[in-house]
């Protein structure tokens, strides 16, 4: 609503010093005529999503004033003014809404962090309440706990309606960058997990504990935020307890919950190429009944 009402200022103020300025005869009715021209001047038409200035194309056609002449000229391209600000508000508006804004983080190593507290500037920053829901969380960091990289998204439902935000961690920087959409909907929020339930299951992670214990290049913790079945043999299973991790066994399984996957980083070479692939994968299950 801002770029709107700048421009309706902007217009009326052009309005007035147009009038002023570019007045040259005296005659009847004059202000209501101008704003005849203005009207007519922003006038437009929709065809095929293509807005048309009709009203000016009307006025530059068919229209010749013989008295004040120039102030009625000026009214009408304020009015186109009007036209074309009409089109460009909603994409300045979308461009304004969806800048980033950053967010410094209290450290950069993911053994210390509290991803708790930063949140909460982060959702104070974007102006945001509570019961918002997270996905797409993954972190990448070293054995000895620095961020190599940091992403996550949240979702909110409230009076902006349903806005997406993605969020950055800058390694070089130790800073967040927030950027929020807008969605017309989101039809997996009502099973993306809960602000709560996420940073308990990251609170009792330990992720000094949960990684395996062979050193790799880098370590990976994600959880991709929806409540699912999981029936992975291969993986090392855990419950997430307020005691700590309760192995899951294969004859258990399958299980619901939550889930966040943990797994070592090996360096593969492929000639000049070097790359690298997921092992060791571990797998620790938050469920609301845990």
């Amino acid at each position: 609503m801002l770029v709107p009402a700048v421009a309706t200022v902007i217009v009326i103020i052009a309005f007035i010093n147009i009038y002023r300025r570019y007045k040259t005869d005296n005659e009847e009715f004059l202000v209501f005529k101008l704003i005849g021209y203005y009207l007519l001047g922003s006038f437009r038409l929709n065809f095929n999503n293509i807005a048309l200035p009709v009203g000016f194309i009307i006025y530059s056609a068919c229209l010749r004033p013989r008295t004040n002449k120039p102030v009625k000229r000026a009214i009408a391209y304020l009015g186109l003014f009007a036209f074309f600000s009409s089109i460009l508000n909603p994409f300045i508006e979308k461009a304004y809404f969806e800048r980033g804004r950053v967010v410094s983080s209290a450290s950069n190593n993911i053994y210390t962090i509290d991803f708790n507290a930063d949140y909460n500037v982060i959702k104070k920053r974007m102006g945001v309440g509570e019961n918002t829901r997270l996905e797409e969380f993954q972190a990448d960091f070293e054995q000895t706990g620095i961020i190599k990289r940091l992403t996550y998204k949240f979702l909110t439902i409230d009076s902006k309606g349903t806005v997406l935000y993605r969020v950055d961690y800058n390694t070089d920087k130790n800073k967040y960058i927030i950027k929020p959409t807008k969605v017309n909907q989101w039809p997996q929020y009502n099973e993306l997990i809960g602000e709560e339930q996420f940073f308990y299951g990251i609170k009792h992670l330990d992720l000094k504990k949960a990684i395996p214990n062979e050193e790799y290049p880098y370590y990976t913790v994600r959880c991709a935020g929806t409540y699912s079945g999981w029936d992975v043999k291969d993986f090392e299973n855990f419950w997430i307890t307020d005691k700590g991790f309760r192995q899951i066994s294969n004859e258990e399984l399958p299980v619901e919950g939550y889930v966040f996957w943990i797994y070592g980083n090996k360096k593969t070479d492929e000639g000049d190429h070097i790359s690298y692939s997921s092992d060791h994968n571990r797998a620790y299950i938050l469920s609301n009944s845990k």
